[in-house]
């Protein structure tokens, strides 16, 4: 069985804005999320939904 990873990423953050694309450690916030993803075992494709441009 194929398994998707969905990242779900939305541009709106209360108390840091656009909190998804900030710098973490020399690489957005959301970059980290997607290679984590990426090297699971168990999921066989990622894919990131945002409404961030």
């Amino acid at each position: 069985m194929k398994a998707l990873g969905i990242i779900l990423a939305r541009k709106g953050s209360r108390r840091i804005r656009r909190k998804n694309i900030q710098p973490l450690g020399g690489k957005p916030l959301i970059v980290w999320t997607f290679e984590c993803a990426k090297k699971s075992k168990k999921l066989d494709r990622v894919v990131v939904s945002t409404d961030d441009e």
